[in-house]
Order: C-alpha cells, then sequence, then structure tokens
C-alpha cells in the first residue's frame, strides 16, 4: 500500500504533535517530582556556572536565575543520584553563592551580603 506524499506528510505531522504533546506534559511532572524533593540523576561537569545551572534546570524542570556577572564562575560537578537542591548547593560548591527558592518551581542564586 502506497500513500501520496500529502498523505505520508500529514500522517508524519500527526505522529510529531501526539508526541509534542506528551513531552509537553511530561514537564509538570518532573517539576512537581523535583519539588517534592524526588532524587534524580545528574552528570553535570564542572563548567561555566551559567551553563551548568542551565543543564540543572533542564534536568529538574526548575527554573534558575542567576546574575550574569556571577554566571561565569566555575560550577562544581555533580554526578549520580541526588535530591535537586542537595545537586544545586555541590553546583554552587567555590563559588561564594548561595540559592534562595523562590517557589516550587524557581530558584535565585545570588551572593550573599
Amino acid at each position: 500500500m502506497t500513500g501520496s506524499p500529502a498523505s505520508v506528510h500529514v500522517l508524519a505531522l500527526a505522529g510529531y504533535l501526539v508526541l509534542l504533546g506528551f513531552l509537553t506534559a511530561a514537564g509538570p511532572v518532573r517539576a512537581q517530582a523535583a519539588a517534592d524533593g524526588a532524587v534524580l540523576q545528574f552528570d553535570i561537569a564542572a563548567q561555566n556556572l551559567g551553563d551548568a545551572l542551565d543543564l540543572y534546570s533542564r534536568r529538574t524542570g526548575i527554573a534558575v536565575l542567576v546574575d550574569q556577572r556571577h554566571a561565569q564562575r566555575q560550577s562544581g560537578a555533580v554526578r549520580g543520584a541526588h535530591a535537586p537542591g542537595a545537586a544545586l548547593q555541590i553546583l554552587l560548591t567555590g563559588t561564594g553563592l548561595q540559592a534562595r527558592q523562590s517557589d516550587a518551581q524557581a530558584v535565585t542564586v545570588y551572593a550573599p551580603a
């Protein structure tokens, strides 16, 4: 059975939309699991703090706000199973920065006064 190119494109688009809907629905669940303190697997190398926090945010679903001037500091490496809060503390080790939870899905990284 062969289909016209138009019908193949429609099926491909439908499959993509179903997959996109599934991935979008999984996001809040992951963020809620992170907020509940669930243990997650991390594999983030020591690197520019801004990049490390971006990877952390993608893994946990927690938004991380950091001033650009602090984002150039060197992060710690975090590997293995950790609660999101513990993993964030490991990333911040040696930076002189601290984290404060803004709400269930957001954290602010700052330099203490």
